[in-house]
């Protein structure tokens, strides 16, 4: 058995070799195309996050209720980092979940780790 300094979300940040059973030839969001989102003069949210990432998954029902109920007065993003290795690692994103907080489009706020249905309202609100 091994502990990952880090995690898995380090390991492949560093570069580190990893297996993938079905190489994908996409490399999800461009830099570009995320810069345009978050430029916005709306707030944006942005969730980083994995499918297998169990804080995200639990999180994943409140984050539902709070995008309908938000929906409208601000921007909400997510991120699926395996699907987007090189838009994270150009983001710093080291650890799932991270949520990154943007007005004006200036980065204010950057909350790693699980949230829950209080911790989430807090950013929506800031």
């Amino acid at each position: 058995m091994y502990d990952l300094d880090g995690g898995y979300s380090n390991w492949t940040s560093l570069n580190m070799p990893v297996e993938k059973p079905n190489a994908s030839t996409s490399i999800g969001m461009l830099k570009d195309e995320y810069d345009k989102i978050v430029t916005s003069n709306k707030k944006v949210i942005v969730d980083v996050y994995a499918k297998w990432c169990a804080p995200c998954i639990k999180m994943n029902p409140d984050l539902k209720n709070l995008t309908h109920e938000y929906e409208g007065k601000l921007i909400f993003l997510q991120i699926e980092k395996d699907k987007n290795e090189q838009l994270a690692k150009q983001l710093g994103v080291t650890e799932i979940p991270v949520f990154l907080v943007y007005k004006n489009g200036k980065l204010v706020m950057t909350a790693e780790g699980y949230r829950d249905a209080k911790g989430l309202r807090e950013l929506f609100d800031m």
